[in-house]
């Protein structure tokens, strides 16, 4: 390998959007630079992220060689080309470090908060869409479009589909990226036939520009007031789990804020604060401390939590009390000799 692809891949609403308004210019461009800026968003999360080793230690890189290319349709599944737009982003396994040499580069931030760098980037897309006068909501992994029906998504989402029967509904993340990885070679065809077949398949749905127009014009419901028990539990939901990190409370403002304005900064600030929180003595699997609240847990779950907390706390002092006699042997035995 000489480098790393990181795509960003358009939720299959957005995808529609942009097929459904491909014949206006006006509103094409708007889409564009919505995308474009999403993508611009998910660069500045990676690049940030990229280190090289330098004396013994991971230091930013100086710059990023790169480059990105974008895509429009998935890959063919039961004899149908489905549109899906993603943009491709390739980083070399070299970069500039601050010496002016080049260096090998560590991807292992970038990989570690992947899930969080595309729900940033989604975020940037979903406030684009409601800009334009669309109303969004929460679907069970990002947003989605309030007036597109499931019926509508799962006849454009054949490889999704493909990838669901592979691994099953409730697959994790990294599991959803290990299925979706196995690819089949891309086959010749004509955008423009595509285009067309795309176009009549909306149509058949009831999916066109005077019907996503009329949308745009309904008034809007009032949003909702996010709280701090709302991230508490999409953290829980993120982590599949009653407790959570600090980062899984990160993805879990970036996915509440596709879809509801608050201050995402000071929301944290508060949950951190709260006296509900408890630290537990936990690490997760990629050692960050590990949190539940009592707010949204049952109090049996937090009796359970502090007996193993109280029992970690023993064995880790019964550790250091062998450690010290151990020591202490060891001195006692040379002051004989």
């Amino acid at each position: 390998n000489k480098a790393q692809d990181f795509v960003l891949n358009a939720n299959k609403d957005f995808t529609i959007l942009c097929e459904v308004y491909a014949d206006d210019p006006e509103m094409s461009k708007k889409l564009d630079e919505i995308w474009n800026k999403a993508n611009e968003t998910m660069r500045d999360e990676i690049e940030q992220r990229l280190t090289t080793r330098e004396n013994g230690k991971f230091t930013p890189v100086k710059g990023a060689i790169s480059a990105t290319w974008q895509h429009r349709t998935a890959r063919e599944q039961d004899g149908k080309i489905d549109p899906h737009k993603h943009s491709h982003n390739v980083y070399g396994h070299y970069q500039p470090s601050k010496d002016g040499t080049m260096k090998a580069v560590d991807f292992g931030r970038v990989f570690n908060d992947k899930l969080l760098i595309g729900s940033k980037a989604q975020e940037v897309m979903a406030k684009g869409v409601r800009d334009l006068g669309f109303e969004i909501e929460e679907g069970k992994t990002g947003w989605k479009l309030k007036h597109l029906s499931d019926e509508v998504r799962q006849d454009f989402s054949g490889r999704g589909e493909q990838i669901k029967k592979g691994i099953g509904e409730n697959a994790t993340y990294e599991e959803k990226q290990k299925e979706a990885n196995k690819k089949q070679a891309k086959g010749d065809y004509q955008l423009e036939d595509l285009k067309e077949q795309w176009k009549e398949r909306l149509e058949k749905h009831g999916v066109t520009r005077d019907t996503l127009d009329t949308v745009r014009q309904l008034p809007k419901e009032p949003q909702k007031t996010i709280t701090k028990e709302d991230i508490l539990r999409k953290a829980c939901q993120i982590s599949k789990s009653s407790t959570f990190t600090s980062k899984h409370i990160d993805i879990a403002l970036a996915q509440k804020g596709q879809v509801f304005d608050f201050d995402q900064k000071k929301m944290k600030e508060e949950i951190f604060k709260d006296k509900s929180l408890v630290k537990t003595n936990q690490k997760s699997k990629d050692g960050q401390a590990l949190y539940y609240s009592k707010a949204i847990t049952s109090k049996s779950y937090q009796n359970d939590m502090q007996k193993m907390d109280e029992a970690n706390n023993r064995i880790k002092s019964a550790q250091v009390k062998n450690s010290l006699d151990m020591q202490k042997g060891g001195l006692e035995k040379k002051q004989k000799t």
